[in-house]
C-alpha cells in the first residue's frame, strides 16, 4: 500500500475541522517486505549522533506529511529478551529531550507524546517524572488491562487506574 497517499488521505480530516491534532504513532514490530530493514529503539537511541539524526529526521517526516506530532511507543526498553538494555532507561528521556529540542528549533508548535504500558510494573521501565519535561502527555496503553487472565473480570481497572497516578 501507498503510506504516503493513506497519510494525505488521513489528513483532510483537517478540512473538515480546522482545530483537528493528527499524531503519527512510532513503534517496534515486525516487518514484512524485501528491502525493509528496521531499525530498534535500541539503536536509535544508543548515541547522541543517533538520537540527533531520529529528531531531524521525525520533524522533518511531521513537516514533510502534515501531522502535527509523533507518538513514542517504545516498549519494554529495559526487557533485554526484547532488545533492551538498562542503559535505555536514561538513553529514552535523552531521545525524547532531542526529539523536543528538534521540535522547537523547527518553529512549529508540535507534540510529543509517549505511551505507556497499562501495567505498573511495567512502567518501572520508564523514567516518567523526568520525560515529562519533555512530552505534552502521556497516553496509556488500556489492551493491557484487559487481558484473556481477566475476561470478563474488569472492576479492578479503578484501583490500577489510581496506582499509576502515585506514580507520577
Amino acid at each position: 500500500w501507498d503510506e504516503v497517499e493513506k497519510y494525505k488521505e488521513f489528513n483532510k480530516v483537517k478540512e473538515r475541522n480546522s482545530d483537528i491534532k493528527t499524531m503519527i504513532a512510532v513503534t517496534e514490530g515486525i516487518f514484512y517486505g524485501g528491502g525493509m530493514n528496521p531499525v530498534s529503539f535500541t539503536e536509535v537511541a544508543e548515541t547522541e549522533a543517533s538520537r540527533m539524526a531520529f529528531a531531524q529526521s521525525a520533524v522533518s517526516f511531521l513537516e514533510m506529511y502534515n501531522f502535527d506530532g509523533i507518538d513514542l511507543d517504545w516498549e519494554a526498553p529495559l526487557d533485554r529478551d526484547r532488545g533492551g538494555s538498562p542503559d535505555n532507561y536514561v538513553r529514552f528521556v535523552q531521545l525524547a529531550e532531542e526529539i523536543r529540542s528538534a521540535m522547537t528549533e523547527s518553529g512549529k508548535d508540535y507534540l510529543l507524546t509517549v505511551a505507556l504500558p497499562g501495567t505498573d510494573w511495567e512502567q518501572l521501565d520508564y523514567d516518567i517524572v523526568t520525560l515529562s519535561a519533555h512530552v505534552d502527555w502521556f497516553n496509556l496503553n488500556t489492551f493491557d488491562y484487559h487481558t484473556p487472565k481477566n475476561i470478563p473480570k474488569t472492576e479492578e481497572q479503578t484501583s490500577e487506574l489510581q496506582s499509576h497516578h502515585e506514580l507520577v
